[in-house]
């Protein structure tokens, strides 16, 4: 359901004058504009980190690893030691694609043993620097606050604009709240000169922080709570179709997620959080005649 802009009938009655807008919050593209390179920093800022968490997962694996096939190298190894020329001719054709495949995994182990560390320092960098880009268009996000303010000021002038009447109105009721009590309270004494009570009319009670006060001559209590209550709440169809409006300028309600990079000399590894990679279950040796006891690490 579209929904008639509710501060074209505040400028009706108020002072604002608000632009004729189609729109209920004019601006969200200038906002995206600010907003959306961040965003993408911050995409490849997580793709970054993943790849750091898997990284160092993987580092656990290679700390203690399990040793490599060398069946075929071993036996042709023998055959060679042997000076079997024959056996080794027959060897080869035979096994010949197999020993080189394992020869090439024991290879790929070896490497990455010696790359893992330096992928992982490597990755850490990047996502420095990225942290770096973010932190050098930090003014951004504050502009796109500032701007967001810009497309708020007309419903902050439509609630301003309304206040006056209903303070005028305040006004009023508290001046005759003031004059009524005073011509008809009274004192009340007993016959042997002591005060028992000041006994004042109920019109005007205290607001504190309500709209209006719980308790006013002729007005039920629950219309009173109900009005109290309302103003604190969002209008749940101008909501939606604002968020909509979010939504089609490409704005995502998700937090913006900003990261500043560490110090020169700061040499904390950078931060991975819990879930990125699966949780590894290690069994621990205990003592003999036990179970097993299962530690996540």
């Amino acid at each position: 359901m579209k929904l008639s802009n509710p501060l074209k009938k505040a400028s009706q009655t108020g002072k604002a004058q608000t632009t004729q807008s189609e729109h209920l919050l004019d601006g969200l593209d200038r906002i995206k504009a600010l907003i959306q390179p961040m965003r993408e920093r911050m995409q490849r800022y997580d793709q970054t980190i993943l790849a750091l968490a898997q990284a160092r997962d993987r580092m656990i694996d290679l700390k203690d690893p399990q040793p490599p096939v060398m069946r075929l190298t071993v036996e042709r190894e023998l055959l060679l030691a042997r000076g079997d020329s024959e056996g080794l001719a027959r060897f080869d054709a035979e096994h010949g694609q197999a020993l080189q495949d394992e020869r090439n995994a024991s290879e790929r182990l070896q490497r990455e043993r010696v790359e893992q560390p330096a992928r992982i320092k490597a990755l850490e960098q990047v996502a420095k620097e990225i942290a770096s880009e973010m932190k050098d268009h930090m003014k951004d996000l504050f502009d796109a606050q500032q701007v967001a303010k810009d497309v708020f000021k007309p419903y902050a002038q439509a609630c301003y604009d309304t206040a006056q009447p209903y303070v005028q109105a305040m006004q009023a009721a508290q001046a005759a709240d003031h004059v009524l009590e005073a011509v008809t309270t009274f004192h009340w004494y007993d016959m042997f000169g002591d005060l028992k009570q000041f006994v004042k009319p109920e019109l005007l009670s205290s607001r504190g922080d309500k709209v209006l006060p719980t308790d006013l001559p002729g007005i039920e209590f629950e219309a009173i709570r109900d009005l109290n209550h309302a103003v604190d709440r969002a209008d749940s169809a101008l909501y939606d179709q604002m968020r909509l409006e979010a939504e089609a300028a490409g704005l995502d309600s998700k937090p913006v997620r900003f990261y500043t990079p560490p110090g020169e000399h700061d040499e904390r590894a950078v931060y991975t959080p819990d879930g990125l990679v699966p949780r590894r279950v290690k069994h621990m040796p205990i003592p003999v005649g036990g179970g097993f006891t299962v530690v996540s690490i």
